[in-house]
C-alpha cells in the first residue's frame, strides 16, 4: 500500500540566500542545464551547508537527484523544501509528484497534484500534470477537467488542448476533438501528434 503523502500549508520561513549562495546556485543551474547533474548537485550541497534554510537549495538538491534517478532522496529534499513558505512552491510540488511517478507510485502522485492544484488553481503546469496523472490512472472525466483547468489559466498552451482533443477523440466527440486539436495545431503548428489522429 502507499503511505500518504501528508502535505500541509508550509510553516518555516526561508533565509534569503547571500550573494555567495546566489553565485553558487547560478553555478549549480548553469551546469543543470548543461546535463552536468552531479556537478550541479555538489554545487547546491554547498550552498545547503552554507544556509540549511535556503528552500531555493532544497528544491535545486531534490532537482539534481531525480535527474540522477535517485528519487528517495529527491523526495526526502522536496518535503523539505515544501515546508518551507515560497514562491517556489508550484516547482517543488511538480518535481515531488514526477518523483512518485519515477517511483512507480501514481496514487500519491495524485494526492501530491491535487493537493497543489487546490492551493494554486490558477497554475497552468500543475492542471496539467494532474490531468496527465488522471489520465495514467484511466480517471477520463477529472483528466478532462483538470485539462479544461489548464487551458482556463494558460489559454496559449498547446499541449493542454492537444490533451483534451485526443480525450474527446478517443471517447467519440469528434466536433469537440476536432476544435481543441485545431486550436493546438494553431498555436503549436509543428505538433505533429495533433496532425497525425
Amino acid at each position: 500500500g502507499c503511505s500518504s503523502v501528508g502535505l500541509s500549508t508550509p510553516k518555516k520561513n526561508p533565509v534569503a540566500a547571500s550573494k555567495k549562495e546566489q553565485q553558487l546556485l547560478l553555478l549549480g543551474e548553469q551546469h543543470f542545464k548543461q546535463g552536468q547533474f552531479q556537478t550541479a548537485l555538489q554545487k547546491v550541497q554547498q550552498v545547503h551547508a552554507l544556509n540549511p534554510d535556503n528552500e531555493e537549495a532544497l528544491y535545486a538538491i531534490a532537482r539534481c537527484y531525480l535527474s540522477l534517478e535517485k528519487y528517495s532522496q529527491s523526495l526526502e529534499y522536496s518535503r523539505r523544501a515544501a515546508s518551507y513558505r515560497s514562491e517556489h512552491l508550484p516547482d517543488i510540488y511538480l518535481l515531488m509528484g514526477r518523483t512518485y511517478q519515477q517511483l512507480d507510485d501514481p496514487w500519491n502522485a495524485l494526492r501530491t497534484y491535487r493537493y497543489a492544484a487546490g492551493q494554486y488553481p490558477k497554475n497552468a503546469k500543475l492542471q496539467y500534470a494532474l490531468g496527465e496523472i488522471y489520465l495514467y490512472l484511466d480517471k477520463l472525466e477529472f483528466a478532462s477537467d483538470a485539462f479544461k483547468a489548464a487551458i482556463t489559466a494558460a489559454p496559449d498552451d498547446a499541449a493542454s488542448h492537444y490533451q483534451l482533443g485526443v480525450l474527446y477523440y478517443t471517447n467519440h466527440y469528434s466536433t469537440p476533438a476536432l476544435l481543441s486539436l485545431s486550436v493546438s495545431l494553431l498555436l503549436e503548428p509543428d505538433h505533429a501528434r495533433a496532425a497525425s489522429i
